[in-house]
């Protein structure tokens, strides 16, 4: 672990939990077009970590993956100095796979002929600094770039040049090489490698990490119980900055992109019912093609606009429509994801990120679909301040106790076939609800689980879903098998008596109970 001194001060010492550590690489295939013993590259291979507890608990394995710029760096150790998510998971139970996406990190497949027609892209830190970990210094009331941005307090330090928890996330960034396409291709294969070794298993993906988890459950849904989507890329077929007055502004809609995310949650195909429009030729006219039919609409009760599906014979219920973007022959259709709609997903989003101006977008899209999506909106369970790292953020283990709360409770379970109109009608309302804060025992009791079953507790704060209107409860500790206890014994053990950790060093106990105390649902 990196030295921590002279960085911020955390509130409770974390340990790393103890794990079987293995290392492999999938995916290793020679170039297009070699004969059996005579290719001279190995190309797409991606490198694997198996992270494997003391005990697994937990029925199904994790696959974390990482977004743009990022390497499964991300998940070991946060900028701070403290354990990351894979800690966190392998300390409860599961069975942790990291990835390094190819073309990233240890997935470094590149050849001669592959860098010379590469497209090298690299974030500055200046970007990074507005509008990811220090967007309350450089958004002044008047002119937000979004309308939460500062509501951010979760990142550690300044979040600015020259403070070293900033200065150390920077140097662990990567550049993106290859195109978009390329890069969503190559993730959809290597992950089909690797789902064939784990088996079912569990996708949490972060940024465009949860394009490659959506583009993986698309062609192997059978492997997938579930897949969390931490911030998503979006919104769907558009543009989600314009600038304004010097500035870069985000929202639900800025312009028609008829090349950004063209089939919704990815920019290479997925598996529609019916199909999706054929991809036109270069000699072709193109002018109002695309693989979807859509429309701009607006949302009743917030006044977001948005593009969703569109058929004149079906509207989507609780939006206005406004105009008809593409305009081709034959009969519309609003396509449903016919793989996908075969996984449960969630989309967790913080409340004072960029993306909260616009995952509902990619939210509603999710549901017109035809899938079974969840909504994981943070400030709804009184998780708040969180920025798009939320994994790196100085609460970062409240946000996975809350993420593994719906694996436990809703992932591998998929709603039946719900009628466009029917979905529509239910998806989630963006008004405010009169709802009152719950005190959970400020002692951090538990209440018997015989007066917790006699209790009616109608406004009892819990996580909403999209499909139906069934909620989880948040306000207690996940029951798990008393095996899971064997990793808190060996933390513990690992510790001298009489230090001040000696205390149960399970990382994330504490914060489950933290924060989710006092909790209402809020928009």
């Amino acid at each position: 672990m990196p030295p921590t001194e002279d960085l911020a001060v955390v509130e409770d010492e974390r340990t790393e939990s103890f794990s079987r550590r293995t290392t492999f690489y999938v995916n290793h295939e020679w170039e297009a077009g070699a004969k059996s013993g005579q290719g001279t590259y190995i190309r797409g291979q991606m490198y694997v970590e198996s992270l494997e507890p003391l005990k697994r608990t937990q029925k199904w394995p994790i696959i974390l993956i990482h977004g743009d710029y990022h390497s499964s760096q991300i998940w070991l150790t946060k900028p701070n100095g403290d354990p990351g998510w894979a800690s966190y998971f392998v300390g409860k139970g599961f069975h942790v796979y990291l990835v390094d996406l190819p073309a990233t990190g240890k997935s470094n497949n590149l050849t001669r002929e592959a860098i010379s027609n590469a497209e090298i892209k690299s974030i500055k830190a200046s970007q990074i600094e507005r509008e990811v970990t220090a967007t309350e210094r450089f958004n002044h009331i008047d002119n937000l770039r979004w309308p939460t941005a500062l509501k951010h307090d979760k990142w550690p330090g300044t979040g600015m040049r020259g403070d070293r928890i900033f200065d150390r996330y920077c140097a662990s960034l990567t550049s993106l090489v290859f195109s978009p396409e390329e890069r969503q291709t190559l993730a959809q294969n290597a992950l089909r490698s690797l789902l064939k070794v784990t088996k079912k298993a569990i996708l949490i993906g972060e940024g465009t990490g949860a394009t490659a988890s959506w583009l993986a459950a698309d062609v192997e849904p059978a492997f997938v119980a579930g897949v969390v989507a931490v911030e998503p890329p979006g919104p769907p077929f558009c543009d989600a900055t314009v600038e304004q007055k010097g500035k870069r502004k985000f929202d639900s809609y800025t312009s028609f992109n008829p090349n950004r995310l063209k089939y919704g949650l990815s920019t290479i195909p997925l598996t529609y019912s019916p199909a999706a429009r054929p991809e036109s030729l270069p000699s072709e006219e193109t002018t109002g093609w695309h693989p979807l039919d859509l429309a701009l609409f607006v949302h009743t009760d917030t006044g977001k606009a948005m593009v969703l599906q569109y058929s004149s014979e079906n509207m989507p219920v609780g939006f206005h429509f406004l105009k008809q973007i593409t305009h081709q022959d034959g009969e519309m259709h609003i396509r449903k994801l016919s793989s996908l709609s075969k996984v449960r997903h969630v989309i967790f989003t913080g409340e004072a990120s960029s993306h909260s101006a616009y995952d509902g977008s990619t939210l509603h899209f999710m549901q017109q679909a035809g899938l079974t999506v969840d909504c994981g909106f943070l400030e709804r369970y009184k998780t708040t301040g969180n920025g798009h790292l939320m994994f790196l953020e100085t609460n970062s283990d409240e946000v996975a106790a809350h993420i593994m709360r719906w694996i436990q409770n809703k992932a591998g379970q998929v709603d039946g076939p719900v009628p466009v109109a029917e979905s529509e009608a239910t998806m989630i309302s963006t008004t405010v609800p009169s709802a009152e804060i719950i005190d959970v025992d400020q002692q951090f009791g538990r209440f018997p689980k015989r007066a917790r079953q006699a209790a009616p507790r109608p406004s009892e704060p819990l996580l909403a879903y999209g499909n139906e209107g069934h909620l989880i409860d948040l306000t207690d500790e996940p029951q798990l098998p008393l095996d899971d206890r064997v990793n808190k014994t060996m933390h513990t053990a690992s510790r001298a008596d009489d230090a001040p950790g000696n205390r149960c060093q399970n990382t994330g106990t504490r914060a489950l109970f933290k924060g989710l105390r006092a909790l209402h649902i809020s928009w």
